[in-house]
């Protein structure tokens, strides 16, 4: 076999000593305060960058201002941005009037956090408005579909299917997938207040309707919706009275024009003796999955003893209800453990087949679990005091160490951050420290992972990146997962809330360089850098051995170093290098990432011969 350095082109680079860190995955800045604005003048820069999202296949959208420098106010212009990386577009700058807009009025700024992506790249959020506006009109839901604005619902407008002199007096949250939208919004009369739900089929607006004549919806609550238009939300309904319907408060799935009920308070639970649920006494949360399963959080009471205890139930399409988790469960890696949430499980993530991850307490700590699961597909239970061996699997507990970081490491804090994906991947932030140094030590770190066996760490704060010829270093690393409203994180890419996470296994999050510069950052999936790696380690064992070793980070490579051979291969800057006594002496650049896996799979394929 040829040498591989006659077979690649090799260009002899500065030498520069790579070092182990606690390491690694493939990490991108997006946009950085003070670098040039996408599509905007050449001299304008970045001015604020903020509330990244991700839709399902990879777009994303964030908004900001641009101004022609950092410290300039002259020329302030906010902005939302969208589109893949490297390709961004300004949707919306301020003072636009797009068509379909009232006269004499335009956009101002972006309202809130909730900004949602969907799978083919349409953006939804809570704008100002400025111009021919009052206090009471000049909030309003935007839509971009298809790189066509669309103002979907207004403050101060008529309220569609109220009577006349009803309008919109504050839009509350909203959810959005290629199917529509679902929102929920406060209205008001000339002596009165309401509450209202409306889908949004990209073009029109069709009032919700109660089930039952005579009562209609009030706090409403936990919308979700599917890529075919079912709708998921709780609410409370009222006669005209005033007074409680029957049901009073229950779990609503709504789809072309027919709202049913799926769960009410009070119901029996399968399989036990007078147990009911109770979905009144904590914040609700249920997301619908694209399987069109319900996943949800309720209260269980028993009726005898007034004991109550948390769970999490699937309901199935065909209206079995299947259990994922009951408090007092025991661990499957910790005999010693129960579960104990009396606040149910606030910070839970659901995806298809009603796979979920949470972050679950213990009898002796708080919030000292990650697990992840489906649903049991028969109840077990006969009784509040019968909870049993959970089905969960731990993926991570306070203290333990993290995986591939030695004996030394551990997990200090586990955050509340988790976040799941339609392949089934999920992703967490932790504080991970080495007992050797517990101060300095410290850091923020992203896992992701499909099972526990393979989480690996994607991010961490001290991490190096190569950007404009530069290292620069990452010193802060903000949410991957953050509250849409007071009721529910966008964690998961089903149920169509925002998502920082998306089905190819990307994560966007906001981060500051150690100078201080706020920046938008994007993890890869880490497919091309692990295609090179796995060839070259398969096709020349003789330089790259032992194969599969832990990724590291120096001086803004992501590197593997192999033991038996002393040698590296290093990517930065979109580019492969190698280091070893065997390819001449310092680093050596072998050629882009895609010229590389070319190259590799070509030989493959004359190996093959």
């Amino acid at each position: 076999m040829p040498p591989i350095k006659i077979l690649l082109s090799i260009l002899v680079c500065s030498i520069v000593i790579f070092y182990t860190s606690s390491l690694l995955a493939s990490v991108k800045l997006i946009a950085e305060i003070g670098q040039p604005a996408a599509d905007f003048p050449e001299n304008y820069v970045y001015w604020k960058v903020d509330n990244p999202s991700i839709g399902a296949s990879g777009h994303i959208a964030f908004a900001g201002a641009a101004d022609t420098s950092v410290r300039a106010t002259a020329n302030n212009t906010s902005a939302v941005w969208a589109g893949f990386p490297g390709n961004l577009k300004a949707i919306i700058k301020e003072n636009d009037s797009p068509s379909g807009f009232p006269e004499g009025i335009s956009f101002d700024s972006v309202i809130g956090l909730n900004m949602v992506v969907t799978h083919s790249g349409h953006v939804a959020f809570n704008a100002q408005f400025k111009g021919n506006v009052s206090s009471v009109n000049d909030k309003g839901l935007l839509a971009f579909v298809n790189r066509q604005a669309h103002l979907v619902l207004r403050t101060g407008d008529q309220a569609p299917g109220f009577p006349e002199g009803v309008v919109i007096r504050n839009i509350q949250d909203f959810v959005f997938t290629d199917a529509g939208m679902l929102i929920q919004a406060e209205v008001a009369g000339i002596n009165s207040l309401g509450w209202g739900i409306w889908f949004w089929d990209l073009s029109s607006l069709t009032p919700i309707q109660s089930p039952i004549n005579g009562c209609n919806f009030t706090g409403i609550n936990n919308l979700s919706i599917n890529q075919s238009g079912e709708g998921v939300f709780s609410a409370l309904l009222l006669n005209s009275s005033g007074s409680f319907c029957n049901p009073a408060r229950s779990l609503f799935k709504w789809h072309d024009g027919t709202t049913k009920v799926i769960l009410s308070e009070g119901a029996a639970v399968p399989g036990m003796a007078n147990t009911i649920f109770t979905l009144g006494l904590y914040p609700l949360k249920a997301t619908i999955t694209d399987q069109s399963e319900i996943i949800f959080t309720a209260v269980l009471k028993d009726t005898v003893s007034s004991k109550t205890q948390s769970s999490v139930w699937v309901a199935q399409n065909d209206g079995k209800l299947d259990l994922l988790v009951l408090d007092g469960e025991i661990l499957a890696d910790d005999p010693t453990e129960r579960l104990e949430n009396p606040k149910i499980y606030p910070y839970l993530e659901s995806t298809n087949r009603g796979l979920s991850i949470l972050v679950a307490s213990r009898e002796t700590e708080r919030r000292t679990a990650l697990l992840l699961g489906e649903p049991r597909s028969t109840q077990p239970y006969t009784s509040l005091e019968e909870a049993g061996l959970s089905q969960l699997s731990t993926l991570a507990l306070l203290g333990d160490p993290p995986p591939g970081l030695g004996d030394s490491w551990f997990f200090a804090i586990l955050t509340n951050q988790v976040a799941i994906n339609k392949t089934g991947q999920f992703a967490f932030s932790s504080l991970i420290a080495n007992s050797s140094n517990l101060v300095e030590s410290q850091q923020i770190s992203i896992w992701r992972g499909k099972n526990s066996l393979d989480m690996e760490l994607v991010a961490n704060t001290g991490m190096t990146l190569f950007v404009n010829e530069q290292i620069r270093t990452l010193k802060e690393i903000g949410n991957i997962n953050r509250a849409s409203n007071a009721y529910k994180n966008g964690g998961s890419t089903v149920g169509g809330s925002i998502t920082q996470f998306s089905d190819r296994g990307e994560i966007i999050f906001t981060g500051i360089l150690s100078e201080g510069s706020r920046g938008i950052f994007l993890i890869t999936d880490g497919e091309q850098e692990k295609r090179i790696f796995t060839l070259a380690e398969q096709l020349f064992p003789e330089l790259f051995s032992p194969a599969n070793p832990r990724n590291q980070n120096a001086e803004g490579y992501l590197y593997r170093y192999y033991a038996d051979t002393n040698s590296y291969i290093g990517i930065r800057g979109g580019e492969v290098f190698v280091l070893g006594e065997q390819f001449g002496p310092g680093i050596q650049r072998i050629n882009t990432i895609e010229n590389t896996i070319k190259f590799l799979e070509d030989w493959t394929s004359t190996a093959g011969q």
